[in-house]
């Protein structure tokens, strides 16, 4: 059983570096939005609350926009769109599963301006607080 993500829930974005095959890429480095939030575009269900916020259900649409910038340096040069599936089992809402906290988003490829480079990284977004503390699924 895990959090129930709702309107609200805390969401990092880690990035890493593509490196040519045969390589280890760096250790994943947090990428900041340019706003101080991430701007989810799928809203959250008017049906299903928690605490009055409404629930997440996948999928869901997490924009990561231009500008953000990684913490080892670099602005993101293009617009990234990350998807969260739902990884709930057993729990549905209206027929859609879940986002929980801890749920990671698939990875797309992002291009970061590192100097008078273009350094390509895979980023990632994870529900890392689900922005409520007494409503479990699984």
């Amino acid at each position: 059983m895990k959090l129930v993500a709702v309107q609200g829930c805390t969401i990092n974005v880690i990035g890493t570096q593509v490196v040519p095959p045969g390589e280890i890429p760096p250790v994943g480095v947090p990428v900041v939005p340019p706003t101080g939030t991430w701007q989810i575009v799928t809203p959250p269900s008017i049906n299903s609350t928690v605490d009055g916020k409404g629930i997440y259900l996948g999928p869901c649409t997490l924009i990561v926009p231009m500008g953000s910038i990684a913490s080892s340096g670099g602005t993101l040069i293009n617009q990234v769109t990350l998807t969260f599936q739902g990884t709930t089992t057993s729990s549905t809402i209206d027929g859609r599963k879940i986002l929980l906290q801890n749920e990671s988003s698939d990875t797309q490829v992002g291009s970061f301006q590192v100097g008078q480079a273009s350094v390509p990284f895979q980023l990632v977004a994870t529900i890392t607080i689900a922005g409520q503390t007494s409503t479990f699924a699984e």
